[in-house]
């Protein structure tokens, strides 16, 4: 990142401060939107009753959204016939509260709903079996895939 000098004439006194360029990167296959941070991203909405919307596509990123906002998180298996994600566990409460979730899901989907209550920082993971169910006879693989999300929740 590059930074940039900037000038502000205030009240006939010119006060020089330095601001951070912030260059915006996003890949094609998130729905997500830039915001005003290289590593922060707003999600498109949900549907009726949801500001936002997360799933697998958001691993390891950062997502914002404001208070008051709600944010429905989807993790699908996807054509696998192993166990489904974890339940989505909250690093620390009080900044997401659990909201009811009234949809009804399809096999291999684990899905919560949560409604942002104040600002903050906090971090959401699940996880699941990296491998399917071994075939008789074979070795078990007993790895596990991590999904894990930081929600900014803004004023």
């Amino acid at each position: 990142m590059s930074r940039v000098k900037i000038a502000i004439l205030i009240g006939g006194v010119l006060v020089i401060g330095l601001a951070w360029a912030l260059v915006v990167v996003t890949s094609g296959s998130t729905s997500a939107q830039p915001e005003a941070s290289a590593s922060c991203l707003v999600p498109a909405g949900g549907g009726p009753g949801y500001g936002a919307s997360i799933s697998n596509r958001q691993d390891g990123k950062t997502i914002c959204i404001k208070r008051g906002e709600r944010l429905a998180v989807f993790l699908s298996t996807g054509q696998r016939t192993g166990s489904p994600w974890s339940s989505i566990q909250l690093s620390r409460p009080g900044i997401l509260r659990v909201a009811p979730l009234t949809l009804m899901l399809s096999r291999g989907v684990t899905a919560k709903n949560f409604l942002a209550v104040s600002s903050g920082r906090v971090r959401l993971t699940s996880q699941h079996p990296a491998c399917g169910p071994p075939a008789p006879g074979q070795a078990t693989c007993n790895a596990i895939q991590l999904w894990q999300v930081v929600i900014i929740v803004r004023p």
